[in-house]
């Protein structure tokens, strides 16, 4: 997998929800190492950033914001932090995929990891414990809901899926980022020529270009490091 999920294009639609991801914290508990890095050298830049994104989120989302050289190496922070995130958190998601999916991986996984492979299977088991399952499909029905409404065919299209097709087509949105290629998502079907209607595919695609699912994934590796917190 790549090291980096995001990154800084000038399209300031692709990583407003950074500041969201990150959360409405003082500075000194913001717990990634990019962010407490900048914020030892720059006290409160960080946080006049996030400030300046809440005075006009639409601005970032419509992309008339117009950033100084100072705020894009702040934003590039941001950025940061959600990467170190993907990084360190690519086990977890790993056990979001179907069984089977993640029994070939298992088999051909390098045995001097071994607790690589060890956090894969506590993954695995952790994301069929129902209450794990429904947090994030709720989570990701109710972001689709306010960005799209329910009458969407994104919400009502998902509503169909069962509880592993719904993981692997997550997990698949976790790795990589949009464009989607919505056959491989499921979301189209040739064979019964069901398509995405025309006047909400432009919807759609902003808001998968908009990477906000990431939050909702945070939300989840925030739950499960409760559990298992990393040593």
């Amino acid at each position: 997998m790549t090291k980096n999920r995001i990154e800084w294009t000038g399209d300031t639609s692709t990583v407003a929800f950074v500041f969201n991801f990150i959360g409405d914290y003082d500075p000194e508990d913001v717990d990634f190492p990019a962010y407490q890095a900048y914020e030892k050298k720059h006290p409160g830049a960080l946080l006049a950033l996030s400030e300046f994104y809440m005075e006009d989120e639409e601005a970032w989302t419509e992309k008339t914001v117009v950033l100084t050289d100072e705020q894009v190496e702040q934003l590039l922070v941001y950025i940061a932090c959600v990467n170190e995130w993907f990084v360190a958190e690519q086990n977890f998601f790993l056990g979001m995929n179907p069984r089977w999916r993640i029994n070939d991986l298992l088999d051909a996984w390098d045995p001097a990891d071994e607790a690589g492979s060890d956090e894969v299977r506590t993954a695995d088991d952790w994301w069929r414990v129902e209450k794990n399952a429904n947090y994030i499909v709720a989570d990701v029905q109710d972001r689709i809901e306010s960005a799209l409404g329910e009458d969407s065919y994104l919400f009502q299209k998902l509503l169909q899926f069962n509880y592993d097709e719904l993981m692997e087509i997550y997990s698949t949105l976790f790795i990589a980022s949009a464009p989607y290629d919505y056959d491989l998502l499921w979301l189209t079907n040739d064979d019964d020529e069901v398509d995405i209607p025309e006047d909400e595919l432009d919807g759609i695609e902003k808001f998968f270009a908009s990477n906000v699912l990431l939050i909702d994934f945070k939300y989840a590796s925030v739950r499960y490091r409760r559990d298992y917190p990393k040593p």
